[in-house]
C-alpha cells in the first residue's frame, strides 16, 4: 500500500521504501521541497526522492515548474507528476461566532474588505495596507479586516498607525477558528489575496483562503504571484492583478469596489461559487486516492 507523505519526511520515506519496499507519494506546497536544495547534497537527495517516488503532487503549476528546475531530465517522469490543490471543508462554515458577527454587523454601511492568512512576508499584507491607504482617499466608505496570526503583526500595526487609518482597519488576531472565519466570510464583500514573491524567492502555492473564498461565493481580488491563475479566470469568477506592474493592484482594487453597485457582480459571485464547489475535500480526497493507488490494485 502506498503512503502519502510531506516532503519534509522524504529522507525517512526513501529509507522505508528501500527497507520495506513500500511505495511512497509526496506532496509539495509553497516550494517546501526546495528547502533541501539549500543544504549540501540536498539537490541530489531531492532528485532521488522524485526519481524513486510512486508519484508526486504539486499544489499549482508554478510550484511544479519550480520543482522541475532542480530535477535532472532523466529523473523526471511526467506521468508521475500531478497538480492538485488543497481542499475546503464545507462543514466548517456552518456556525458563526455571535460576538464577532455582532461587531461586524455594525459595519453594514461599509464595504468590508478582508485578508485571511498568516502574517508573514510572502502574504504581501504590507502592500495591501499601503494600497488601502490610497484607496480610502477616494472610497472612504471601506473597512479592511486583517485576519490571522504571525510574526509581522507589529509591522502591520505600525503601518496602520503611521498612515492614521486605524478607524478603517481592524486586525482580527485569530487562526483556525472556524466560527470566527465563518463570520468574516459572511460579512465580507471583497477578499484580497495580495501574495508576493519575496527576495529569498519564497512564494505561495494556491492559498486555502482563496479556495475558501470561492467556495463561499465571494468576490476575490488576487495577485498572479499567489498562483491564483490556476483557479481564477480574470473578470469571470474573480479579478487578478500583478503587483509588479505599476498601479495594477490599486486599479484592480478600485474596480472591485466599483463592482459592488454593478449587476455584473452577481454573475461573478455565481461563477466563483461554481468554481469553489470543485475544491470540496470530498472531491479532492478522491483525486488524492486515485494517485495513491494508481497501479497498485
Amino acid at each position: 500500500m502506498p503512503s502519502l507523505v510531506g516532503s519534509e519526511m522524504c529522507i525517512r520515506d526513501r529509507l522505508l521504501k528501500k527497507l520495506f519496499r513500500v511505495n511512497y507519494v509526496f506532496s509539495t506546497h509553497s516550494n517546501d521541497a526546495l528547502i533541501l536544495t539549500k543544504f549540501i547534497g540536498g539537490t541530489a537527495l531531492l532528485n532521488s526522492v522524485v526519481k524513486n517516488s510512486h508519484a508526486f503532487i504539486s499544489d499549482s503549476k508554478a510550484i511544479e515548474s519550480n520543482l522541475k528546475k532542480h530535477i535532472k531530465e532523466k529523473n523526471w517522469d511526467l506521468c508521475k507528476s500531478n497538480i492538485l490543490t488543497m481542499g475546503v471543508n464545507s462543514n466548517k462554515f456552518k456556525n458563526q461566532d455571535e460576538d464577532l458577527s455582532d461587531r461586524l454587523s455594525n459595519l453594514n454601511d461599509k464595504i468590508i474588505i478582508s485578508f485571511i492568512g498568516r502574517f508573514v512576508e510572502k502574504k504581501g499584507v504590507e502592500n495591501l495596507i499601503k494600497i488601502f491607504y490610497r484607496i480610502l482617499k477616494k472610497y472612504p466608505g471601506c473597512h479592511l479586516l486583517i485576519c490571522g496570526q504571525g510574526p509581522l503583526v507589529s509591522d502591520y500595526k505600525y503601518l496602520i498607525n503611521n498612515y492614521k487609518i486605524g478607524d478603517s482597519v481592524s486586525i482580527l488576531n485569530f487562526f483556525n477558528d472556524d466560527k470566527k472565519l465563518t463570520s468574516v466570510y459572511k460579512f465580507t464583500d471583497i477578499i484580497i489575496v495580495p501574495s508576493i514573491q519575496t527576495e529569498k524567492g519564497e512564494t505561495e502555492g494556491v492559498p486555502v483562503s482563496l479556495l475558501e473564498s470561492l467556495h463561499n461565493g465571494k468576490l476575490v481580488v488576487a495577485s498572479v504571484q499567489s498562483n491564483a491563475k490556476d483557479v481564477i479566470e480574470n473578470d469571470k469568477n474573480g479579478l487578478l492583478f500583478d503587483y509588479l506592474k505599476k498601479n495594477d493592484f490599486e486599479n484592480v482594487f478600485k474596480k472591485a469596489i466599483e463592482l459592488q453597485v454593478e449587476p455584473k457582480l452577481k454573475k461573478i459571485k455565481e461563477e466563483a461559487l461554481l468554481k469553489g464547489s470543485i475544491f470540496n475535500w470530498d472531491k479532492i480526497s478522491e483525486d488524492y486516492f486515485k494517485i495513491l493507488y494508481r497501479n497498485n490494485s
